[in-house]
Order: structure tokens, then C-alpha cells, then sequence
């Protein structure tokens, strides 16, 4: 028997077995098992199986063309004719609209206000990434290193705002480890993920950013040279650019463009705050997507004008195309700027909270703007020529300072209460007192600096 056990642990059967027991061991037999490694289907943006920017533009031009028919078809009384084809063609851009705005309306997190964001983030970081190869290939030159004092300056103050949009009650900004780390792995977002790696290398060979305001959300950052496998991480880079230009923006894909000229009018950084709070503002909340949807909108209201005009006055050519060209001008111009001015002062608001919670004084608002209008009489002063649609102000793309401060001076107590909660004006030390004798000069001295300041912004 212990020869059999012997036997059976064998793989082959030896030739010394008798042949009455070589049917008792059964050869081996050998099963291929097919693993299947399982893997989720990745979400896609899809709507009834149409890419959701094709589906977006395929309603708003389906709209547009209908509601330009449907005045012809009222004038001419075809809907007596053709019942059913005139129902349907008034039903399409009713049914298109409805799609579109059940598709695009989103409310703002910080304002909880409707908007229509007709565009994804994907393809918002898609044109900021070709707005910004633009900029770094027209002011890169003109970069300013690393270690100049304005650069600190600007480093110093966007060290503060970047914290202060690390809100943990966000839920945007939970962090999860690496591994439960869910990555888009459609073919759309890798493409998009490649080019901006591409074109930060790219760029970073060229041009560094002058310095980098980095997110406290993500402490430990594993670094991939595998693109699909970084993870998202929420710095932004600042470009310094040595040029006297009076202006700061900044892109969704976080960088921020500073010019020294705006440096150089301010010099303190509470104002220079108020500027850069308000550039990110319009970041956060999304205002380039959000007026591109607007116009698109605008665009379906006045060819719903547009067609009821032309239905009216085909019989008079002179009086149809005076009231085709006012409408193209109340819709290129008038709409567009005006709602332009809505995102500036709602920009204003919200990057008025930022200043205010990053320990920035809220009412030094006021006086930046007093300083934005100096520059501007200077400027009409000198001889420097001023457009029309600057002198009227239903044609400018931004308010005026004066409209500026008296929409901040509404919301000015509730920022207030930021600023004296705010972390970062506890953290900041307290002078030591200073002896009996040196008061005098010391309040002399703080005079002298406001005064400073008060001329600076006066001579702007």
C-alpha cells in the first residue's frame, strides 16, 4: 500500500506496473484557466450616445436655423397649409432650449447663483492652455527671475489667497489616497492630460514661472513620470512679466500673469490683494465659461428679434436693414458688455471675501480703486486717446471705479467679519511696546507711511 502512495504523487505512470493496476492512475489533466483581469468601463460625457460638446453645438444651430424660419411661417400663413410641419418646427428649438438649459444649468458655489456653463472643464483647460501658450510666447522674454523683490512681493500674497481657497468644506478638495484616486481614462482626458504635460515641459524648458503658490491640500505628492498617473494638485504658477502695463489676469488652468507696471503703482500688498483676489475669482467661478454661454443664448434671443424684424419689414429693404444692423449692434455690443460687468462686479464680491479672509484689510478696496481712477485721468490727462465705447458706459466691458465702490461699500460689514476671524491676521506678531519716549516717533513715523501711500495712490 505505501508503494501505491508512492505511486500516486508521481505524474506519470512508471513501466513496472502491472497492467492490472495502470488504469487505477489517470494521466493529468491539464485545465487552461482564462484570466480576466476586470476593469470598470470609464464614464464618458456622452448624451444619447453624442459627445456633449457636439450635442451643445448641434441644438443651439438647430435652434437658431427654426426660429429664423418661424416668423416666415406666421407672415406667409403656411401654417395653414402645413398644420403638422409648423407645429413641429415650433416644437424643435422649444424642445432644443429646454435640452440645453437641463444640460448646462449649474449653480455657483459661493454665490448660489443660476448660470448656464455651456462648456466642461475639459474643454475650458483646453482653451486656457492655448491662451496661455499665446501669453508665454509673447511676454516669456520679458520674464522676471526668481529672485526679485516684486516677485517675492507677489509670492508673498498669493502664498495667502491659494490658502484661502483650500476650504475643507469644499467637496471638491477631499483628499483621498493615491490609490482610490478615480482618473478619467477616456481617450479625450488622456489626450488632454499629455498636452499639458507636453506643454509644461515644453514651456518649463523655455520659460520658468517666476515662482509657484503651492496648495497645503496635498502634503505628500508621489511623483509619475506616467501622466494618466498624477495626481491633481492644486498650485498655481505665477508669471512675472517686466513690462509698465497696469493689468493682472489669470487662466483656469492656474497661472497667474502679473505685470510690474501694476506692482510698481501699488507697492503695498494689501492692494495689490484686492487685484490679484479679484483675478482669481473669476477663476473659481468660472466666468469666461459662463459668459460664452450667455452669448450663445443671447445669440438664439436676437434671432428671434432678428427673423420678427425681417418678417415685418421685407416689403421696405432700406428699413429692414437699418433694423438689422441696430440689432446686431445691441447684441455684439450692448448684451455682451453688459452682462461683462455683471461677472466684474460679481468678481469684485467674491474676491473682496478672499482678500478678507487671507488677513487682508477689506476697505483698502475702496482706496484701490480710488488709485484705478487717478491712473485713468492721468492717463485721458496726458493726451492719451479714450475710445467711445470707454466714455459711455453701457458700452464698457468693465465698471467704472466709482460704480466698482459703491457695489463693495453694500458687501464691505460682511467681509469685515472675515477679516477679523481670519487665521492669518492672528498669526501675524505683535510689535513689542516700545518705551514712552519713542511714541512720538514712532506715530510720526507710521504717519509718514500712510501719507506715502496716500500719494502714491494720488499721483497714479
Amino acid at each position: 500500500m505505501s508503494h501505491l502512495r508512492t505511486l500516486s504523487l508521481s505524474s506519470h505512470p512508471p513501466k513496472c506496473i502491472s497492467p492490472a493496476l495502470r488504469p487505477l492512475i489517470k494521466p493529468p489533466i491539464h485545465i487552461h484557466v482564462l484570466a480576466r483581469h476586470f476593469r470598470a468601463t470609464p464614464p464618458r460625457g456622452d448624451v444619447f450616445f453624442v459627445a456633449f460638446p457636439a450635442l451643445k453645438g448641434g441644438l443651439l444651430a438647430l435652434t437658431r436655423w427654426t426660429l429664423l424660419l418661424l416668423p416666415f411661417v406666421y407672415r406667409y400663413r403656411m401654417w395653414k397649409r402645413y398644420p403638422r410641419f409648423s407645429m413641429v418646427l415650433f416644437q424643435i428649438p422649444v424642445f432644443a432650449i429646454c435640452l440645453v438649459l437641463a444640460l448646462g444649468l449649474d449653480q455657483s458655489p459661493r454665490t448660489n447663483r443660476w448660470r448656464l456653463l455651456l462648456m466642461s472643464e475639459r474643454e475650458e483647460h483646453e482653451w486656457a492652455r492655448r491662451r496661455f501658450d499665446e501669453c508665454i510666447a509673447q511676454d516669456g522674454p520679458l520674464l522676471v527671475a526668481a529672485d526679485d523683490p516684486r516677485v517675492a512681493q507677489v509670492h508673498r500674497v498669493c502664498e495667502r489667497l491659494v490658502a484661502v481657497l483650500d476650504d475643507v468644506d469644499s467637496p471638491s478638495h477631499y483628499v483621498s489616497a493615491a490609490a482610490t484616486q478615480v482618473v478619467d481614462d477616456t481617450p479625450e482626458a488622456q489626450r488632454l492630460r499629455l498636452s499639458q504635460v507636453a506643454g509644461e515641459q515644453g514651456a518649463g524648458l523655455a520659460f520658468k514661472p517666476s515662482c509657484t503658490a503651492q496648495s497645503a491640500l496635498m502634503p505628500f505628492r508621489p511623483e509619475s513620470s506616467n501622466p494618466t498617473k498624477q495626481l491633481h494638485i492644486d498650485d498655481w504658477r505665477i508669471y512675472v512679466v517686466d513690462l509698465p502695463r497696469i493689468n493682472a489676469f489669470a487662466l483656469p488652468t492656474r497661472e497667474i500673469f502679473v505685470y510690474t507696471g501694476i506692482i510698481n503703482l501699488l507697492e503695498d500688498d494689501t492692494l495689490l490683494a484686492g487685484v490679484l483676489a479679484h483675478e482669481i475669482a473669476h477663476v473659481t467661478q468660472r466666468h469666461a465659461v459662463e459668459n460664452a454661454g450667455f452669448v450663445n443664448i443671447a445669440a438664439i434671443a436676437f434671432d428671434i428679434i432678428r427673423g420678427i424684424s425681417y418678417s415685418l419689414t421685407i416689403s421696405f429693404p432700406l428699413m429692414s436693414d437699418m433694423a438689422g444692423s441696430f440689432i446686431n449692434l445691441m447684441n455684439d455690443y450692448v448684451a455682451d458688455r453688459a452682462y461683462s460687468r455683471k461677472l466684474e462686479m460679481e468678481a469684485d464680491v467674491v474676491g473682496l471675501s478672499f482678500m478678507a479672509k487671507a488677513g487682508y484689510n477689506p476697505s483698502m478696496a475702496l482706496d484701490l480703486w480710488d488709485a484705478m481712477a487717478a491712473v485713468e485721468e492721468d492717463a485721458a490727462a496726458s493726451g492719451q486717446a479714450v475710445s467711445i465705447s470707454d466714455k459711455l458706459t453701457f458700452l464698457r466691458t468693465h465698471p467704472t471705479s466709482l460704480q466698482r465702490q459703491k457695489n463693495i461699500e453694500k458687501y464691505l460689514p460682511k467681509a469685515m467679519k472675515y477679516y477679523e476671524a481670519s487665521p492669518f491676521r492672528r498669526q501675524q506678531a505683535s510689535p513689542p511696546a516700545a518705551p514712552a519716549t519713542a511714541e512720538p516717533e514712532q506715530t510720526a513715523s507710521t504717519t509718514s507711511r500712510e501719507e506715502k501711500v496716500v500719494v502714491t495712490a494720488a499721483n497714479a
